[in-house]
């Protein structure tokens, strides 16, 4: 099934905006045209009712010249509405005939009729009369005034559209006369004809000059779109490197880029930090390797005695010892990058777990005769896991024995700061410099000190990732020749809090 949909972002964005103006500017037209022929309408109709008005004073202003002219010559006239048909018709006339020049009129069709409906009187001869229809003459008569649209003949055999208002003339309170005004719609709807000739040559223009606009938009608003596209394809995993150019607007293109490069930087992290990682695994497997490669190999020279063979066959085995423990420290770490501490979360009293690790590791202290000083300001409740926490505290006293010399101390302290639990453990061992404080975290890092113990230099890592594991941290400190301090950070339980 083919794509309806181009592949094209650009494209599509082109097209959307096309149709988005494209239909605001129909639905703008047709409003504009509707609304354009309303208020003609309004306006037509407006000019015929003050015509009207006109048209009923005239006659009243007319008859009233008429009876005041009469009685200057000692006659007597009769009003309007008690004048004989013949006299009305003769007045009508007379009046049709007086302002059929009127400009006022200009354009206007004025008929005078009897209360019966019959013509009396107009302002202008059209080729055929047009007498009133029987429901508009029920309607005037009934007070209503009417507006209709008509087809008047003004020349032998041409229909012209009239819009008409018939209305009755009421003079005390009764109809006197009919009395209906029209003018031509012609200038209307060739008004109208013309509207809808511009809109539909101005629309395709519009529409055209669109498509321009939204592709010069497209281009404009992707440019650096396509930049970080042009950049993206640049790098690889051998070249993390490479940044986009970030423009001083931040807009949203700007916070992309932005987003983009740091994103960059993450992934060059992590990259270096995996290189670093198989470099130093590689680095801790050969050497064990290369130990038991060699003394198996020396021993397979010549028949050895049995003391050799089991010395060769001891000293392979503690190599493979720590190979062991480096696999299985590394699965610990993997364990704990994966696995969702949640699960075996539970409330317990952290300073009798550091008690309990303490007398634990008492026995090794003793036998390098050191002192270890434990105090509990508090007993300070969490949530997590123990197992896991309590290695935490072994792998920070182990370390703090192994490098502290004989007749030397380690401090334990307990307490608690707001919302945090915190355990300290301080020693005197030598101390580190700041190049082995910004690294001591690292895997595989043990400070490339002289005479250092053997380890697979992955517990601190363990002990970091448990920490945040656990929403906490863990913080260092050293100067050389006075010792290291360990601190560690972790999150009271709600039951704590409250």
């Amino acid at each position: 099934m083919k794509r309806l949909i181009p592949a094209s972002f650009r494209t599509r964005i082109i097209i959307l905006y096309t149709v988005v103006f494209s239909l605001s500017l129909i639905i703008f037209g047709f409003y504009l045209y509707q609304d354009f022929g309303r208020r003609l309408n309004r306006n037509l109709e407006d000019l015929l009712l003050s015509r009207a008005d006109g048209v009923v004073d005239s006659i009243e202003n007319f008859w009233e010249r008429e009876k005041i002219e009469a009685a200057s010559r000692g006659s007597i006239v009769k009003e309007i509405d008690k004048l004989e048909v013949a006299e009305f018709k003769a007045m009508a006339q007379k009046w049709a005939e007086v302002r059929s020049k009127d400009p006022l009129l200009f354009n206007i069709v004025v008929t005078i009729f009897d209360r019966n409906g019959n013509e009396v009187a107009t302002s202008k001869t059209l080729a055929r009369a047009i007498p009133l229809q029987s429901d508009i003459l029920k309607s005037v008569l009934q007070g209503q005034s009417r507006l209709d649209n008509l087809e008047v003949e003004m020349t032998q055999g041409r229909l012209t559209p009239f819009r008409a208002l018939t209305f009755p003339a009421m003079i005390d309170g009764r109809i006197s006369y009919l009395v209906r005004v029209m003018t031509p719609l012609t200038s209307l709807q060739s008004t109208m004809r013309e509207l809808r000739l511009i809109l539909f040559l101005i629309m395709p223009l519009a529409v055209f000059f669109s498509g321009l606009s939204a592709w010069f938009l497209a281009w404009t608003t992707l440019k650096p779109i396509r930049n970080i596209i042009d950049t993206a394809r640049l790098i690889s995993a051998e070249n993390l490197k490479t940044r986009l150019a970030l423009s001083e607007k931040k807009d949203e293109i700007g916070l992309l880029a932005e987003t983009f490069n740091e994103m960059m930087d993450r992934l060059d992290r992590t990259f270096t930090a995996q290189k670093q990682f198989i470099e130093n695994f590689s680095h801790e497997i050969k050497t064990p390797l290369a130990v038991i490669k060699g003394e198996l190999e020396v021993t397979l020279k010549k028949i050895r005695s049995v003391q050799e063979y089991e010395s060769t066959l001891h000293s392979s085995l503690e190599e493979i010892d720590r190979i062991i423990r480096v696999v299985d420290d590394l699965l610990t770490l993997a364990r704990l990058e994966a696995e969702d501490m949640t699960a075996s979360t539970r409330s317990f009293n952290l300073g009798l777990l550091v008690q309990e690790v303490v007398a634990e590791m008492d026995i090794l202290a003793r036998t390098k005769k050191l002192q270890i000083c434990v105090q509990n300001k508090s007993d300070p409740l969490i949530s997590g896991d123990r197992d896991k926490l309590k290695r935490v505290f072994v792998n920070l006293l182990d370390n703090a024995i192994k490098f502290t010399p004989a007749g030397g101390k380690v401090e334990v302290l307990v307490e608690k700061e707001v919302g945090l639990a915190k355990v300290r453990v301080a020693d005197t061992g030598p101390g580190m410099n700041q190049e082995q404080l910004a690294r001591i975290f690292d895997r595989f890092y043990r400070g490339n000190r002289e005479n250092s113990p053997p380890g697979s230099g992955l517990g601190l890592s363990i002990v970091k990732s448990i920490v945040e594991a656990h929403k906490g941290r863990i913080e260092v400190c050293s100067t050389l020749g006075q010792g290291s301090v360990f601190t560690v950070f972790l999150p009271l339980a709600t039951s704590e809090l409250n």
